[in-house]
């Protein structure tokens, strides 16, 4: 499977520049409260899918609780400065380097009055769009493409997709400020694939009241085995939607890479233990690479369980904690041997 090594940003949101090297299977980023974990995770996403629109536009539509649309697109500008251009660049473990660019599209509205300044960047530039600029290198040449997502004279968001480029990373980002939906798409999915017997023995493993999980016309359903009926997905909890949410893109022969944004919300934390089960599994086993973050004690240490059992997944596993120093973020690095030393011992290691 792909996977990340390194990334350097450079001037996105609020991250002037920072470096990061040694990515690992399962890389967990710790923090203080806006330190820039999610804008990491969301650099991360970025480079993913340079030819994609919807990602870039996207990482304003998490942070605007699933609204699509530009009114806060400044925001991905470091000092919400249109100058001051996000770029990104990623080295793969196949030795592929990405360097993906932003850049605004915009008008200038000399004689606007609008009140509603959150839509207007500096010297009153309207933005109508994000055009994204890359290029990849490889042993077999050099690509350089451009998308964009632009506000067109109907005053809708239309995207303009690299038709000769073809994406070979699948990624999927789980934010804490999303709901995970039905899933049923990506449950039928690996059902295709032959995976549903995966699925059934990871919800077990969460509830083993669980017996069976279904596909039909109104969502997913899940049978207990103390109940008659079965219960829709949507009503079975916030705690079994998260894990399933996890546990299917996980199992998903296709996903390449799990950006999830505070692993703990929503579970309690009897689960975690279950959930980091999973998720060593999936590294190991399948080859897939997570980027995580959390502010939770207690996931830490269910996770160091599986380290100190099980030396082998100590090299799984990286903490980067990041502390800012005035205007530039640093990053600190601890193995995953190390983290089962830090709980052991009682170490605070989330700042």
């Amino acid at each position: 499977m792909i996977q990340i090594k390194n990334i350097n940003i450079h001037r996105f949101r609020g991250i002037k520049d920072l470096s990061l090297n040694n990515l690992k299977p399962i890389t967990i980023f710790l923090g203080e409260n806006s330190v820039g974990k999610s804008t990491v995770l969301e650099s991360l996403f970025v480079v993913t899918g340079p030819s994609n629109p919807f990602i870039s536009i996207r990482v304003t539509a998490i942070r605007a609780h699933g609204a699509i649309g530009l009114k806060d697109v400044n925001y991905m500008f470091y000092d919400s400065d249109f100058s001051q251009i996000p770029t990104f660049e990623a080295i793969l473990n196949t030795n592929e380097r990405r360097q993906i660019s932003l850049y605004p599209d915009y008008s200038i509205d000399e004689s606007s009055t609008t009140d509603d300044l959150s839509s207007l960047g500096n010297n009153n530039h309207l933005i109508t769009g994000i055009n994204c600029k890359f290029e990849l290198s490889s042993d077999h040449g050099t690509y350089s493409g451009e998308s964009s997502f632009i506000r067109n004279q109907e005053g809708k968001l239309e995207p303009h997709i690299d038709s000769k480029y073809r994406e070979t990373i699948e990624s999927v980002s789980l934010s804490s400020y999303n709901t995970p939906g039905s899933l049923i798409d990506e449950y039928d999915a690996l059902v295709k694939a032959g995976k549903k017997e995966i699925i059934l023995k990871a919800l077990e493993c969460f509830d083993d009241r669980i017996s069976a999980i279904e596909s039909t016309k109104e969502g997913l359903f899940i049978a207990y085995k103390h109940l008659q009926k079965m219960v829709p997905l949507s009503m079975a909890g916030d705690g079994i939607q998260k894990y399933l949410s996890i546990a299917l893109r996980a199992y998903l022969p296709s996903t390449d890479i799990i950006i999830i944004d505070e692993i703990e919300n929503g579970l309690h934390f009897s689960a975690h233990q279950k959930l980091w089960k999973c998720i060593l599994e999936a590294a190991r086993d399948l080859g897939k690479q997570f980027f995580i973050s959390t502010h939770n004690q207690e996931t830490l240490k269910c996770l160091a369980t599986f380290v100190g059992e099980l030396e082998s997944t100590s090299q799984l596993i990286s903490i980067i904690t990041l502390a800012r120093d005035k205007e530039a973020i640093e990053p600190y690095y601890l193995s995953g041997f190390g983290l089962s030393g830090a709980m052991e011992n009682d170490v605070e290691i989330r700042q």
